[in-house]
């Protein structure tokens, strides 16, 4: 391989290793739906979960694989919070297309503000 062929190589492995993350920081829980904003950007070469946790990080949902190109907006919650503000996190979870098997995860923190009708 030329020096240019290793570096178009090395720099085509990076590229796939990297992660773009579209996360809103906000999330609204109301009756046993929880509304998010979660998009797996098209230029990510991963698919990814996203797993909300409360300030207890007990899991409260979870989505489904988020395909680049793809967003989520709403997960149905298992759990229920009192009503008002709390502190929480998504636990984006990232998974080879080709071969279905995690290859890396991290988290950001959320607001999660549940409503009462």
């Amino acid at each position: 391989m030329s020096d240019e062929d290793i570096k178009a190589y090395a720099n085509k492995k990076v590229s796939a290793s990297q992660v773009r993350l579209e996360v809103y920081p906000v999330v609204t829980l109301e009756s046993s739906k929880a509304s998010l904003y979660i998009h797996n950007v098209p230029s990510n070469k991963v698919g990814q979960q996203a797993i909300l946790y409360d300030e207890k990080d007990q899991k409260i949902g979870q989505t489904g694989l988020i395909k680049p190109s793809y967003e989520v907006d709403t997960i149905t919650i298992s759990s229920q919070l009192a009503e008002g503000n709390h502190k929480g996190r998504i636990q984006l979870v990232f998974y080879d297309l080709s071969t279905e098997k995690q290859v890396g995860k991290t988290s950001v923190a959320v607001s999660i503000e549940v409503k009462r009708e």
